[in-house]
């Protein structure tokens, strides 16, 4: 379950978290579980976040860094991932139906039992 205190920064908006994250880089985020529908976290310093669980559908997180991302069994459908950065991530079991990956870094990624119904990984 999401850390109340990361769950509240977050939903302060991208700013706020980064500044937060800026001071306390030692700290590991938890939002698992949470639900993120529809944020736009674009810009937000994410790394060694965990999204295990997280519903994160409709959500932006273009240009983002999450590298050995914790997105196991998060739903992401309708989500733009689009030129991000999730190399060795885990989106195993993840619902990543119609996101757009165009431009993302995968590699190593794992995306085992997801659905990947409508997933654009293709660059223009």
């Amino acid at each position: 379950m999401a850390h109340p205190d990361h769950l509240a920064l977050i939903r302060k908006g991208v700013e706020q978290w980064n500044q937060w994250r800026a001071n306390n880089l030692d700290i590991k985020p938890d939002l698992s579980e949470a639900n993120l529908v529809g944020m736009d976290l674009r810009q937000a310093n994410l790394i060694y976040t965990n999204f295990s669980k997280a519903d994160l559908r409709n959500s932006i997180l273009s240009g983002v860094s999450v590298p050995g991302g914790n997105f196991k069994g998060a739903k992401l459908s309708n989500s733009k991932l689009n030129d991000a950065n999730f190399p060795n991530a885990d989106f195993s079991k993840s619902n990543l139906k119609s996101v757009d990956f165009q431009g993302t870094n995968l590699e190593g990624a794992n995306l085992s039992s997801c659905n990947l119904e409508f997933v654009n990984f293709l660059d223009s």
